[in-house]
């Protein structure tokens, strides 16, 4: 069966950009995603971490986005579409807070960097793009090579490569002031493990 897009109107330059015809409701020319999911992504890839400083990125000039509605939005963002990751801290009690990063290393670079930079080079600012980049690198690279070390570590431990025979899984750590921040905490198990 053909996309009813394609049947009804063949000039691109009258043809409509989204299908109200389509059936099925998952397909891409019936579904936009919603701005306020866009602006929680882009505040998450702007370095917001926590669910308060993403609720007031994501709200912008009318305050911050509540709790009740920036909820379903992370859990549809990391649940459903798998765009955002949950980083939670690896301890022997349960710790906030959570925190939420752009799953995607491409994704992560294209917001934290890329797309202001871009902006900037369409505009013919070609040395603020440059400068802009230089100054937002070192930041993006290391909460950037977090994630894949402590993937890479927990392969190896699970493969029995470590030293550390008890050591499953690898995380972080850090409470609620971010003071101290520990980027590497092996342990038994995850989020709430055993021993440490």
């Amino acid at each position: 069966m053909r996309h009813p897009s394609t049947s009804w109107n063949k000039n691109p330059r009258t043809r409509r950009r989204h299908c109200s015809a389509c059936p099925n409701p998952h397909c891409w020319q019936n579904s936009r995603p919603p701005i306020k999911h866009v602006r929680v992504l882009e505040a998450v890839g702007g370095g917001d971490r926590t669910q308060a400083n993403i609720a007031a990125t994501a709200g912008g000039r009318a305050g911050a986005i509540a709790s009740g509605s920036l909820s379903p939005i992370l859990r549809r963002l990391t649940d459903d579409k798998r765009v955002l990751a949950i980083d939670e801290p690896l301890s022997t009690r349960p710790g906030k807070p959570a925190l939420y990063r752009v799953a995607d290393s491409n994704l992560r670079v294209y917001l934290a960097i890329l797309r202001s930079a871009q902006e900037l080079s369409r505009r013919g600012r070609y040395q603020s793009a440059f400068r802009l980049t230089q100054r937002r690198w070192s930041t993006w690279r290391g909460r950037a090579i977090e994630p894949l070390i402590r993937e890479s570590l927990e392969l190896a431990a699970l493969s029995g490569a470590l030293p550390w025979p008890e050591v499953e899984t690898v995380g972080g750590w850090w409470n609620r002031r971010f003071d101290p921040e520990i980027d590497l905490v092996g342990a038994d198990r995850g989020p709430i493990a055993r021993n440490v």
